[in-house]
């Protein structure tokens, strides 16, 4: 028996109706994660961590191992902005340089790439925790080192020990160059690098992915 083209265009409108209420509730929930996390941006960005950490969302492989894929949630540099970050990555065993990868700020990602990251927060928060402390061990470290670097280069230019200024291996030592006025002879200098404020006790060179972006790289033969 032939469908009643009335009833059907019935079904079909009722049906939009109660997607667009759907639609409307999912885009404001949406917008109350983004907010969340937002906020969750604000204070780790206040902490001037500078330090990159990934949790493994999901793992698969093709079956015999060669073909590869994973996601996680991260803290990461993408374009200029350290925040929340989720990345997607695709490879071949056999071909390393080929290795894939897509990188975005959270709340710009793919909301079934942000709804699946999401209860991986607290585990993120927690390698970052373990980071930074594992950092701070490594600069203190590094810090005594460097002070046994700084007096010995002293003493070796004659100097007394006490008398050596001795700066933070935690500044950082940036060229802030001008034209300097004309000397005597009229020529104009170039002023010295000077030693700036320290950085962030965590501050660290980290590596910048493009916003939205991928890597170079070729995608895996015959990988999904």
């Amino acid at each position: 028996m032939p469908t009643d083209p009335s009833s059907l265009a019935e079904r079909v409108a009722t049906s939009i109706q109660e997607l667009s209420i759907v639609a409307k509730d999912l885009n404001s929930a949406s917008d109350e994660l983004g907010k969340a996390i937002s906020a969750i941006d604000a204070v780790l960005q206040s902490l001037g961590l500078g330090i990159e950490t990934w949790t493994r969302i999901v793992h698969s492989d093709s079956g015999d191992g060669q073909y590869y894929s994973y996601r996680d949630l991260g803290y990461a540099k993408v374009g200029n902005k350290w925040g929340v970050t989720l990345r997607s990555v695709r490879g071949d065993v056999q071909d390393p340089d080929g290795e894939s990868s897509d990188y975005w700020l959270f709340n710009e990602a793919p909301r079934w790439m942000r709804l699946e990251g999401v209860d991986k927060l607290p585990a993120l928060i927690d390698s970052l925790v373990k980071s930074a402390a594992e950092a701070t061990t490594k600069i203190q470290s590094k810090a005594v080192e460097a002070n046994q670097i700084a007096r010995a280069i002293a003493q070796a230019a004659g100097r007394k020990p006490a008398d050596a200024v001795v700066a933070s291996p935690i500044a950082s030592l940036k060229p802030h160059v001008f034209i300097a006025p004309p000397d005597s002879s009229g020529v104009p200098g170039i002023a010295p690098p000077t030693l700036d404020k320290p950085a962030p006790i965590f501050s660290s060179p980290s590596y910048s992915y493009p916003n939205p972006g991928k890597s170079k790289g070729a995608k895996p033969k015959g990988g999904k």
